[in-house]
């Protein structure tokens, strides 16, 4: 245990003990003093008087500003009911001006006018006006584009008209019917959210996968999200399902091609992805194929999977691709979080596919219990491991390295001898940017790399977050992970996704240790045995812990000793390539 006297004191609080993995005891190695700790009665009346205390000062700290928010809304109503008196007077004062009197004769004396005369007086008036405000060309010159324009579909822009919505009735019911039960879908909500949806005489899950999700609409509220992400992380870690697939179709030959599908312009970490995906099975005998938007389209391999939906078929040359035989005769792998703009934009091309996989087990389990096959996948592939290139050791960020990181790692040498503390890289997000300022004082005392990038703004309109063919940082990452003793994991927002998933494994493979939130259970690794899980308050002592005190250095390595058995005793315990293969040849057109 760390010294309490070795930690810095917060303001406002009183100075406490840490334990490690406060927020689940359960999850402790057996090793960790918690007997100790319970069979101490005065520390555990201590500690309770310590909790007390936090949770007064935090009902003071809510009440003071319940009051302020009242004292705010009640001058807010005050000048609110200001602003509609003045209205209501300055409104009873032009109904009582001479000049309202004789606009109100006048409107009813226009009344008797035809209405073709009307029609003339209103547009000769007009005509006056632009030509005394001199907008007279310029007005012409609209209304002649106006009247010459192509008529545009009222439900849909017109690129997007004739795509999804002209499939098989048949096809479109069951496709509308598994959204329908999708976990995070609330029809209800949908309408509320487009309330123009209504107007169209659809319901509102067949406007969401007809029109909704290629016009780029939200699909889910923030609600439904956490609900059902709630729903589906119920199991606790290392008991989660194994990586396998429900469908109610049976294996059969696999004497087909496999053709894995990815955009050409899409991110780096899916081409990756497809690339460490088509070694894997290579590696296990099938003969893969790695094509793009620009392949033959009637040429198609006996068995298509389709790597990031949101990218291929919204990409530059994808329009084409949307064809009925083509979405419902291929499987989908799908890269990306519940929460994002791309898994909508996607989720047509999900509902209606062959089968669907996932690199989050949560969202398989929705999908699954939705109707659709479907099966998960190490979210590890998303990394590359080979060693640098000549490209990456000319990079800025490998020129900055101190000359002993620039080395090749060594996952075997010792944890404590490590040149790097603490390595966290990813795109910059909002809620990173908080989490890392309130690091900062406490990293300060480290040698520490921490890269969070911001990526150039995608066009209006494009299907990718960002282009990022030529800021490829994978190796390098990888190459500064085996030199690191902490990998620390910092969620995108306040949702998290399976993205640690891969980070877990990355350092398992590295030697190093990850921190992380972990908010969606692992289906293998335990927190306390294989990382540590902390939540972001308490992540700062968790680090202190491990890098200063002897209990924690050695709890740390007792970690990289279970991940090297974990790692030795198959060969790639994170990719079961069976039940792949079982689905995509099993399931084959």
């Amino acid at each position: 245990m760390p010294d309490p006297s070795s930690a810095a004191a917060k303001p406002g609080f009183p100075k406490e003990e840490w334990v490690p993995g406060r927020a689940s005891l359960d999850t402790l190695n057996s090793e960790v003093p918690v007997n100790s700790i319970l069979e101490d009665p005065s520390r555990l009346h201590a500690r309770l008087q310590r909790d007390l205390f936090n949770v007064r000062r935090d009902h003071t700290v809510l009440e003071a500003r319940f009051e302020a928010e009242v004292q705010s809304s009640s001058s807010r109503i005050q000048s609110l009911d200001s602003a509609l008196a003045r209205a209501l007077s300055d409104l009873d004062r032009v109904h009582g001006s001479a000049g309202w009197r004789v606009l109100v004769q006048a409107r009813r004396l226009t009344a008797f006018i035809p209405p073709t005369l009307r029609k003339l007086i209103r547009r000769s008036a007009r005509l006056l006006w632009w030509i005394v405000t001199l907008k007279l060309r310029r007005r012409l010159s609209e209304l002649r584009q106006a009247r010459f324009r192509p008529p545009e579909s009222p439900c849909v822009p017109a690129p997007l008209a004739g795509q999804i919505a002209d499939y098989d009735p048949h096809i479109l019911s069951e496709a509308v019917l598994r959204l329908e039960r999708f976990a995070a879908f609330d029809p209800a909500a949908y309408g509320a959210m487009h309330r123009d949806s209504t107007s169209t005489g659809l319901s509102p899950s067949a406007h969401a996968f007809c029109y909704g999700a290629q016009e780029g609409r939200a699909l889910f509220t923030h609600e439904a999200i956490a609900r059902a992400l709630g729903l589906y992380s119920t199991a606790r870690e290392g008991e989660a399902a194994q990586p396998g697939f429900r469908s109610p179709l049976t294996a059969g030959s696999r004497g087909h091609t496999l053709g894995l599908y990815r955009h050409s312009a899409g991110e780096e970490a899916v081409t990756i992805f497809a690339e460490n995906l088509a070694v894997k099975l290579r590696t296990a005998g099938a003969d893969i194929r790695l094509l793009d938007e620009t392949s033959d389209l009637n040429a198609r391999p006996g068995v298509t999977l389709v790597i990031a939906p949101h990218e291929f078929f919204y990409g530059e040359g994808g329009r084409i691709w949307r064809r009925q035989d083509v979405v419902t005769g291929s499987f989908m792998l799908n890269t990306e979080p519940l929460q994002s703009p791309g898994f909508a934009r996607a989720v047509p091309f999900l509902m209606a596919a062959r089968g669907v996989i996932d690199v989050t087990p949560q969202l398989t389990e929705m999908l699954a219990d939705a109707g659709v096959p479907a099966l998960s996948l190490s979210s590890g592939l998303s990394y590359d491991a080979s060693p640098l290139t000549q490209e990456d050791r000319d990079h800025p960020l490998f020129r900055v390295l101190p000359k002993a990181v620039k080395k090749q790692p060594d996952p075997a040498a010792m944890w404590t001898d490590r040149d790097v503390a603490v390595m966290f890289s990813g795109d910059h997000t909002p809620y990173r940017e908080r989490v890392l300022a309130g690091y900062a004082p406490r990293l300060a005392e480290y040698a520490c790399f921490l890269h969070c990038r911001r990526l150039p703004g995608s066009p209006s309109g494009s299907p990718f977050g960002a282009r990022r063919q030529k800021t490829d940082l994978s190796r390098l990452y990888t190459h500064v992970t085996g030199h690191s003793k902490i990998l620390l994991d910092i969620h995108a927002d306040e949702f998290g996704s399976a993205e640690w998933h891969g980070l877990a494994e990355r350092a398992a493979w590295t030697g190093s240790v990850l921190v992380t939130e972990g908010r969606l259970p692992h289906g293998l690794l335990r927190a306390g045995e294989h990382y540590f899980k902390e939540t972001p308050r308490y992540t700062p002592d968790l680090i202190d812990w491990l890098l200063k005190s002897a209990d924690g250095q050695e709890t740390a390595r007792r970690v990289c000793m279970n991940n090297q058995a974990l790692l030795t005793a198959r060969p790639d315990p994170f990719f079961a390539v069976d039940p792949l293969m079982g689905m995509l040849w099993g399931n084959r057109v």
